[in-house]
């Protein structure tokens, strides 16, 4: 994997709807321009806190000797995962983030994901440890709170 040393940013703010109880999700900076999209989170309040929990014991059971294939608990680490980027990439926003993470590696860039989220209802507190987290990953939420999941 390249090495960057700059980076191209996709900056995302995604607000609570409460008109349709979703989210919207929009693009505000990007090297192909901005876009704007309705999102759902793919599971509710009740599978949300057993997923969480099902996540928590895969991260706290990962490790140890590397296998060929994934293991149960990997797999659930990336079922989670991507889960969450769909939500976070709906529609055209996905083809946007497509274009834009070409033209940062076709000018031999990385793609930065800047995510701002802003939100009345409550998120669930996020197991683990943050201190893994790259330092080009900018995360912010407005007021600020304890974020569920960082990627």
């Amino acid at each position: 994997m390249p090495n960057y040393l700059t980076y191209l940013d996709f900056e995302i703010d995604v607000r609570a709807d409460d008109v349709n109880g979703g989210y919207t999700v929009a693009v505000v900076s990007s090297p192909a321009g901005e876009e704007r999209a309705v999102a759902f989170l793919p599971f509710g309040e009740l599978e949300l806190k057993n997923r969480l929990l099902e996540l928590q014991n895969a991260l706290l059971r990962s490790g140890g000797v590397r296998r060929r294939g994934l293991t149960v608990h990997e797999q659930t680490v990336q079922n989670f995962g991507k889960e969450l980027f769909d939500f976070l990439l709906p529609g055209e926003v996905r083809s946007l983030y497509r274009t834009s993470r070409g033209k940062a590696v076709a000018g031999g860039q990385g793609l930065r994901l800047k995510l701002r989220i802003r939100s009345r209802r409550p998120w669930p507190p996020c197991p683990g440890n943050f201190s893994s987290i790259p330092p080009t990953t900018n995360i912010s939420a407005s007021p600020p709170r304890r974020l569920w999941c960082a990627i």
